[in-house]
């Protein structure tokens, strides 16, 4: 039998992407950070899934996690994949990001990935009945077309991008590949989780601005955007294709969300999406104004 590993399966793409590989016959090792998402889990796809409970920055959790897979493994087994999965988006405008906003999108996105991938890679040798694993990265196109707001995510999987480059070239020692999918908007509930954090910036000059993106979002990306079983499919295929891309984009609105943006002077871009997401100044000057009139009409 194959076995798999992904993390982040309570939810989302992981969740999805777990069904679809034991569809497939594979015995799925996934990681939660609760224990109730573990045995829902066990309940709803049973014994073709091994929780491992796990938060990506707990390396010694992931130790453990390493030998529970382990001894669940038979003889001349390996672990045929890993796709790391699991991240946090944390957006906001730079100037008012803190501190621990920043380490903590490091810790889970880049720290996090390492950790599971260096603890996991021995288990992912070629057997004698087995080839080498795959390590897979879930990436954004954030990390080649970074946009306002989301810098830290952007900038997380930017340096996924370069250590991705960096593994699949040290890990030819051992035949395992590395492969960087860049996903773009997918239909789930990402951006309503995030759009909590809009309103820590309501006092801030960027607070109609990042109000413009998420309802941008909300509108018109997403309902355009991959539907979870769509990724799971590529991350399927890609893990079983004899000659896999080592990094390539899935977008279901290529045009604009991939080509587009890749091909324009980027200070074209630049204002192209300072006009759309009200960053221009004069952009600024009508919201203010507004403000004020708001406020009057409210004193009045």
């Amino acid at each position: 039998m194959k076995h798999i590993l992904i993390t982040g399966v309570s939810s989302g793409i992981g969740y999805t992407s777990a069904k679809y590989f034991i569809e497939k016959g594979f015995h799925v090792f996934g990681s939660v950070r609760k224990e109730a998402d573990a045995q829902r889990l066990k309940t709803e796809l049973g014994d073709s899934i091994t929780p491992l409970l796990f938060d990506v920055v707990d390396e010694p959790a992931i130790a453990k996690a390493v030998e529970v897979a382990k001894a669940k493994l038979e003889p001349g087994e390996n672990i045929a994949g890993l796709i790391a999965n699991a991240g946090i988006h944390i957006p906001g405008p730079i100037l008012h990001l803190s501190r621990d906003d920043m380490r903590n999108q490091f810790e889970v996105n880049v720290f996090g990935a390492l950790s599971v991938i260096q603890a996991f890679v021995p288990l992912m040798r070629q057997t004698d009945s087995q080839k080498p694993g795959r390590v897979i990265h879930v990436s954004s196109t954030s990390a080649a077309i970074p946009l306002p707001y989301s810098s830290l995510y952007a900038a997380t999987k930017s340096a996924m991008h370069s250590l991705c480059d960096t593994l699949r070239r040290e890990l030819m020692l051992y035949e395992i590949d590395v492969i960087d999918i860049y996903v773009g908007p997918v239909k789930n509930d990402m951006v309503s989780k995030v759009s909590i954090y809009a309103e820590r910036y309501k006092d801030t000059d960027y607070y109609h601005s990042i109000t413009a993106r998420l309802e941008n979002a909300l509108k018109n990306t997403i309902p355009k955007g991959l539907t979870e079983r769509e990724v799971a499919k590529v991350l399927h295929d890609t893990l079983e294709k004899a000659k896999p891309k080592h990094r390539f984009a899935i977008n279901k609105d290529w045009f604009n969300t991939w080509f587009l943006p890749n091909i324009l002077p980027i200070r074209f871009l630049d204002k192209v999406l300072a006009k759309k997401l009200q960053l221009r100044p004069e952009d600024f000057a009508a919201n203010k104004t507004k403000e004020k009139s708001t406020s009057s009409v409210g004193q009045s």
